[in-house]
């Protein structure tokens, strides 16, 4: 697979589940929390998400965009759409961070790979 289509695959794959979970994550979480199971679940994932979102309430959409294109654990745009919900972002702000972050973690692995195999192909 070539790089482009890697790179077109895999934003679009990362941005469709956005839209639903900014939309779905407040009102899922709120009818969910009532069976115990999920109540701890959800308690978890709001608490570790609040955690790691102190660049996105200082910063708001610019501090969502970096959390979203850092890429490493527990950042990303599934992260950063949950923090946006939790964090009641407006919408359009919300997908917008999430979409240019999406964006900038796919050009930063894409690069890195990128270099890698030119590296790798140039020692051997």
């Amino acid at each position: 697979m070539t790089f482009q289509k890697a790179f077109v695959l895999a934003v679009i794959g990362n941005a469709i589940p956005v839209i639903p979970m900014l939309f779905l994550f407040q009102p899922v979480s709120k009818r969910l929390r009532k069976l115990k199971a999920f109540s701890r679940f959800f308690s978890w994932i709001e608490a570790r998400t609040l955690k790691n979102s102190d660049s996105i309430q200082k910063y708001e959409m610019l501090g969502l965009v970096l959390f979203v294109a850092i890429p490493l654990p527990m950042t990303g745009a599934y992260s950063g759409a949950i923090a946006a919900s939790l964090l009641k972002m407006k919408f359009r702000y919300a997908l917008i961070g999430n979409i240019l972050g999406i964006l900038g973690a796919a050009f930063i692995v894409t690069a890195l790979c990128a270099f890698g195999i030119i590296g790798w192909q140039s020692i051997h």
